[in-house]
């Protein structure tokens, strides 16, 4: 018998299979003035965050984790939301602050934040 396959069947056997593979997702958060000293690493399933850690800043660390999967980072005293990421298929490295800030003004700050406190 010869063997029909839908290109629906085999484009979600793909991604089934793509979903199941670990990547990294490696965090750095560098040492800045405009922001809180430490920030919590949170898997986000759509409908809760659970903590795998805090970074302060000048500090890095990697989670191991599935393509698809959503994380968050927010600041640990204020609890602000600074940036969301959807992870790839490949392993990413992610910089808080920077240009990922959800706030434009914050994102500006953490540019000027990088020279030297006067």
């Amino acid at each position: 018998w010869p063997l029909v396959v839908s290109v629906g069947l085999v484009v979600r056997l793909f991604w089934a299979d793509m979903s199941q593979r670990l990547v990294r997702l490696s965090f750095h958060y560098p040492s800045n003035w405009s922001f809180e000293g430490t920030v919590d690493l949170l898997w986000c399933d759509g409908s809760s965050e659970r903590s795998y850690g805090k970074l302060q800043q000048g500090g890095q660390a990697t989670r191991e984790t599935y393509i698809g999967h959503r994380w968050c980072v927010r600041e640990d005293a204020s609890r602000e939301l600074l940036l969301t990421i959807v992870v790839g298929q490949e392993d990413q490295l992610v910089t808080i602050g920077a240009e990922a800030s959800l706030d434009p003004l914050r994102g500006a700050l953490w540019q000027m934040g990088r020279a030297p406190q006067e």
